[in-house]
């Protein structure tokens, strides 16, 4: 296939308005995708297309270097090992630059080039709900699937995985991802839809069926057929691969027996008036004010100053990209 005959593909719905499904780490965006992945309508991305902010981050909205771009993508440990490698290669043969809306849709068509008739396409990546500029300027008519989960639930599931994280950073996480979708949702009303995780773990079929309906997509049992692989972490112990062929709704208040009182206080201070929009009760839980109150300032100001850290190895890496000290395939 020429850059041309891809090009032209590029004008299906399937490419230019794919369905995004995002939220905060640890909210059930995988096992969202994994359901709906299971529809005959729907192709969904295998793992996270990390790649594709990545392009964004090292080539900004024009890629001036398709070689150095090719080999980012290809080398990409997330890059499906259903696409021939050189076939991205040939694609983009002799050509010197291309906007970063036409390389990423590019490499989307070759992707499901060979799937059959064209299907609803899913795209899922967590990271995406921090980027929606990002989207919108790869995309001309993206669709919004942001699932919420209980930022108490979210919070601990969160350093379960990530231990060094603290509470008051991941209840931040949390509340900047749900601002920022409903922000976002408030401006592009038919292109956005909200699914809460108890609604999904708890009410599958019904939440389903909602939501396929609001994508004008027909229901099938087929997304209740599924086979859900996930890591399980857990403190001082080695992770482990389970697979699930249906959803437990035994474990959505498993953070009530493990978050300490203060942590929980912490959290619904944090997160008060988004917990609101969801209908997330507050615990209120009786804590020390005076711990409490030493607690926010040491844990707001780590915070800061892990965000000015971040902040400047982001900006040193930009500029290591453009001046060429670093390589961008890297």
């Amino acid at each position: 296939m020429t850059w041309i005959e891809a090009a032209l593909r590029l004008r299906t719905s399937l490419i230019k308005s794919p369905v995004i499904i995002t939220g905060c780490q640890r909210s059930g965006t995988s096992l969202l995708r994994t359901m709906l992945g299971g529809h005959p309508a729907i192709l969904a991305h295998p793992d996270e297309p990390q790649f594709l902010l990545g392009l964004y981050q090292r080539f900004g909205l024009t890629i001036r270097n398709v070689s150095e771009a090719i080999r980012y993508l290809a080398s990409h440990p997330y890059f499906p090992l259903t696409l021939d490698k050189q076939r991205i290669q040939d694609t983009f043969q002799r050509t010197e630059y291309v906007s970063l809306a036409d390389f990423i849709q590019t490499y989307l068509a070759l992707w499901c080039d060979g799937s059959g008739p064209l299907k609803a396409l899913i795209l899922k990546h967590p990271e995406l709900v921090y980027n929606l500029d990002f989207v919108e300027a790869v995309f001309d008519n993206p669709v919004i699937i942001h699932i919420v989960r209980d930022p108490r639930a979210n919070v601990f599931s969160q350093r379960t995985r990530w231990p060094k994280l603290s509470v008051w950073e991941c209840a931040v996480r949390w509340k900047t991802a749900v601002r920022t979708a409903r922000t976002w949702g408030e401006r592009n009303k038919r292109s956005y839809h909200e699914v809460r995780f108890k609604d999904l773990v708890t009410r599958p079929k019904s939440s389903l069926e909602t939501l396929l309906a609001a994508l004008d997509i027909p229901f099938s049992d087929n997304v209740l057929r599924f086979e859900h692989q996930s890591t399980v972490y857990k403190q001082n112990q080695p992770n482990q691969i389970v697979k699930y062929t249906a959803t437990d709704p035994s474990k959505i208040d498993y953070w009530q027996h493990k978050l300490s009182n203060e942590d929980m206080r912490l959290i619904e201070m944090c997160c008060r008036i988004e917990m609101k929009w969801w209908g997330y009760a507050p615990e209120n839980p009786q804590v020390s004010s005076r711990a409490i109150s030493r607690r926010i300032w040491v844990e707001q100001n780590g915070y800061r100053l892990k965000q000015i850290g971040q902040a400047g190895k982001a900006f040193a890496r930009r500029i290591g990209w453009r001046t060429g000290w670093i390589s961008r395939a890297v």
